[in-house]
């Protein structure tokens, strides 16, 4: 910052001199959240600050490309990029990285085959046998088991962290066991 002279001359001596000022201003300081990981169908909100208005790059799969917080709803992993404008129309950029994970394929299978339900008379004892498969993009899946009677209310059965569960008849009515699987590694995309 400062005052600035500029001295012309010509070839015949002839001189004149111009003055101007600069002024700098600081740049403002653009701070973005860190890396989001999603599954594929959900939202993760970017934040950023350090300025008085933003601009996002790319605008598609958000929600609002001018706002600070804006919804990412990508289809594949992303790089999005933002403009801080701060004071006097100074900017600066930061980006985010959104990755999409994909959730996993789940298929349930009964001792008798791919059996949506299952009759067992009162007194039986035998087990009734679920085996599950994934698919195997996932590496280290988690499992866990659970229970319901009436499709909405949903309990984790204790111990039925695998692939295969054997359960027990434990009394009259109508049962319905679904899996919940997650990649335990960080991919937190969740199949029921």
């Amino acid at each position: 910052a400062g005052v600035y002279t500029v001295s012309v001359s010509d070839q015949f001596g002839c001189k004149d001199t111009a003055t101007t000022m600069v002024s700098t201003f600081p740049l403002p300081a653009a701070v973005v959240s860190n890396t989001q990981q999603i599954c594929i169908g959900d939202s993760a909100v970017l934040v950023a600050s350090g300025g008085n208005s933003y601009s996002w790059l790319p605008v598609s799969g958000l929600s609002n490309a001018i706002i600070s917080n804006p919804m990412a709803s990508p289809t594949t992993s992303n790089t999005y990029t933002v403009t801080v404008t701060g004071n006097n129309n100074c900017t600066d950029t930061a980006s985010v990285l959104v990755v999409v994970n994909t959730r996993p394929i789940v298929t349930i299978r009964t001792a008798n085959g791919n059996q949506s339900f299952i009759d067992i008379c009162s007194g039986d004892t035998a087990a009734i046998a679920l085996s599950a498969s994934v698919s195997s993009w996932y590496k280290f899946p988690a499992y866990q088991w659970q229970v319901s009677t009436d499709s909405i209310n949903w309990t984790n059965i204790a111990g039925a962290t695998a692939l295969n569960y054997n359960r027990t008849a434990t009394g009259m009515g109508i049962y319905k066991y679904r899996l919940i699987v997650a990649e335990s590694n960080g991919n937190k995309c969740l199949v029921v």
